[in-house]
């Protein structure tokens, strides 16, 4: 089986659906722009605050290198393709600042970098995970009306993607 950008995001979203705390998961990053709509998106009715997550593609999207030993000339199978597929990860938080929401979205951001950099291969598919990394951690205005606390997160996946 190859690895796609697609497969690569469900399984993203996936594991991160399943570390305890995570509030709403999309596998897009999701934009709207009024109240109703941001709500309905980003609001988690069991938490009582805005707290969701999207998986998408990071810059670059992906990198590709045909591996070595390969060079049958018109055969249709010229090499093995890997491809270097970066994927970001960006919370958004509620902020409430009388039960320190910082520390809680701090601490939870620090939890889904480390269940990714323990996990070892996400997918038997994936041939090359690197550690999780931590890039931003500060605040956002969603929809030009919430001001709430935002994560990115980003990791690199590599994998066959053509025989």
């Amino acid at each position: 089986m190859a690895l796609t950008p697609d497969g690569l995001i469900t399984a993203v979203k996936i594991k991160l659906e399943s570390i305890a705390g995570v509030g709403l998961v999309y596998d897009y990053r999701r934009e709207v722009r009024d109240e109703p709509g941001a709500r309905a998106l980003w609001y988690h009715t069991g938490q009582g605050r805005i707290h969701a997550w999207s998986v998408t593609l990071a810059e670059p999207p992906a990198r590709s290198t045909r591996g070595p030993g390969f060079g049958a000339v018109g055969s249709g199978q010229a090499g093995r393709v890997l491809t270097d597929f970066g994927v970001a990860v960006e919370g958004v938080f509620g902020i409430d600042d009388v039960a320190a929401s910082e520390k809680t979205f701090r601490t939870l951001c620090w939890s889904v970098a480390l269940e990714f950099n323990k996990v070892g291969l996400l997918t038997v598919d994936v041939v090359h995970q690197d550690p999780m990394q931590w890039e931003r951690f500060g605040y956002l205005i969603l929809a030009s009306l919430y001001h709430v606390h935002y994560a990115r997160l980003t990791c690199r996946f590599i994998g066959q993607v053509a025989p």
